[in-house]
């Protein structure tokens, strides 16, 4: 199995979004949470959290935050990537690839915005849901 390669810490700074922004979570985007800071704190229903921790409570497993949450649209951590397709710069759409035993990425695991989306997991040939 490949090494994951472990991405810089990111901030909500370095990618523009600043304090008090509405962040929406990527699986339900009726669930949001509101920065708090300019590194990467948050607060959802009254409590504080890292960006981070809200993901692993909603996901229920460890994940960065940055691939799970959308701003004006955008998941945080497809901001900034510029993609040149035909010699032009262009906004890229998703380039998470997810983590060990997730389905961000992978061919065919797409939701309805078209992304791929880490509710769906292969299983023996079928897909299930987590």
């Amino acid at each position: 199995m490949a090494e994951r390669k472990r991405s810089g810490n990111k901030t909500f700074q370095a990618l523009g979004v600043p304090s008090g922004s509405v962040l929406a979570y990527r699986n339900d985007a009726s669930v949001t949470c509101k920065t708090v800071d300019e590194r990467n704190g948050v607060e959802y229903q009254g409590k504080p959290y890292t960006l981070s921790a809200l993901a692993r409570e909603l996901k229920g497993c460890s994940v960065s935050g940055y691939q799970y949450f959308r701003y004006n649209g955008t998941l945080l951590c497809d901001i900034g990537k510029p993609v040149v397709k035909g010699g032009v710069e262009e906004a890229e759409t998703s380039s998470c690839t997810g983590c060990a035993g997730c389905a961000v990425g992978q061919e065919g695991v797409a939701g309805e915005d078209g992304v791929a989306d880490p509710v769906v997991a292969e299983t023996g040939g079928e897909f299930a849901a987590l």
